[in-house]
């Protein structure tokens, strides 16, 4: 009987899930999206693709659809290992087979990132039940960043804060582990140098990295930070934090959180989408524009700042949904950047070509991520001990 990889990846409204061979050849690719929105979207592609709209209320319909849906259709195969994605969990070091005693820990920290905690602990238990024979490990998104060194992990709060587990932690490590192995395939020469890494989807981040190793990041203590994203705010002044929860009889923590979780960044400036590609289409429309200018230049702000941390770049990547896929905005954010090194070849760039870099210039890189690859891998390993 073939034994398979399932590896499942959850964000905040979508469920992201791929199935893997002992070889870690992907044999189908699936998702459900517009989680607790109308028409739901259940999609696979593989040898049995197909597209669906349903009703999908929260995480754990999704896991039981998802769970259905492969049990059904595997032939028989044995789904012999089972990897999960865990967005935030501090002290975590490496990736761990799944314990009542981690999913407790878990929950103690669910405060700091309840927008994803919630969603995937829900997934661990639907999966933990429907694959009950299975190997199930937990890979941790925070963990590439354990070695970070200690300045880029410290906050300016009291120092007793961090005594309670208040410091900075980075995320999109799954991200930034696959881009690190495929640039130490694809440009051997350069992956010990100093490097910066642009994670731009719904999700962003910007990561600098010297001698293979992470020495600092947009994102802090919790994935609400850093520069603006589909909708999420990004960095606020702290004073505008306060003011907002007194102003006007005071929001409560829960309304704040929604407001700088769901309803701000592309979404909240624009009042129109969340979606890059939606506001690209719309730049007549003045919300549109300054939005997208808005978020270039706070890509553009943080490459200058991590590219200082470095003393200097010798490769930038582009990834993510709008890093690989958006040539208008790759090339707004390194306009202004030839004191860098940084020139883009525009046939290139609007090609989406693997390098887009101008010949004999500082390379820039556009990689698609592969987080489901690096979960299976993850889980393949632990799964065989």
């Amino acid at each position: 009987m073939e034994r398979l990889i399932l590896a499942v990846n959850s964000g905040t409204s979508s469920v992201k899930f791929a199935l893997f061979d002992e070889s870690l050849t992907r044999k189908l690719f699936g998702s459900v999206t517009r989680i607790g929105l109308p028409n739901s979207l259940f999609q696979v592609e593989g040898a049995q693709s197909f597209s669906s709209t349903t009703t999908v209320l929260d995480h754990t319909s999704a896991a039981d659809l998802i769970g259905s849906w492969l049990v059904e259709h595997t032939n028989g195969s044995e789904i012999a290992t089972v990897g999960h994605r865990i967005v935030s969990a501090q002290h975590h070091r490496e990736p761990e087979l799944l314990s009542d005693k981690l999913l407790l820990d878990l929950r103690n920290t669910w405060s700091l990132d309840p927008e994803h905690t919630d969603g995937e602990i829900a997934l661990l238990n639907v999966f933990r039940k429907r694959f009950s024979a299975s190997v199930h490990v937990v890979c941790f998104d925070t963990a590439f960043f354990s070695d970070l060194p200690r300045v880029a992990q410290m906050t300016s709060l009291p120092r007793h804060f961090e005594n309670n587990g208040i410091r900075r932690h980075g995320f999109h490590g799954l991200s930034y582990s696959y881009l690190m192995q495929e640039i130490s395939q694809i440009a051997s020469d350069l992956a010990y140098g100093r490097i910066i890494l642009a994670h731009l989807g719904s999700g962003s981040s910007l990561c600098a990295v010297q001698n293979g190793k992470p020495v600092d990041m947009t994102m802090g203590t919790t994935p609400n930070s850093g520069v603006m994203m589909g909708t999420r705010s990004g960095d606020l002044d702290a004073g505008l934090v306060a003011h907002l929860l007194k102003a006007n009889g005071g929001m409560n923590p829960e309304i704040f959180s929604h407001l700088v979780s769901f309803e701000s960044g592309l979404l909240g400036v624009s009042e129109i989408s969340a979606d890059m590609y939606d506001l690209l289409q719309q730049e007549n429309d003045v919300r549109a524009s300054e939005t997208i200018a808005l978020f270039c230049h706070q890509i553009k702000k943080q490459i200058g700042a991590l590219a200082t941390v470095l003393g200097g770049v010798d490769m930038l990547v582009f990834s993510g949904g709008m890093g690989d896929k958006a040539p208008k905005i790759r090339a707004r954010v390194c306009e202004n950047l030839a004191f860098l090194g940084i020139t883009l070849d525009e046939a290139k760039n609007n090609g989406n070509e693997s390098i887009i870099s101008k010949e004999g210039g500082m390379p820039v890189r556009v990689i698609p991520t592969n987080e489901e690859l690096m979960i299976a891998t993850y889980a393949r390993s632990m799964g065989n001990h």
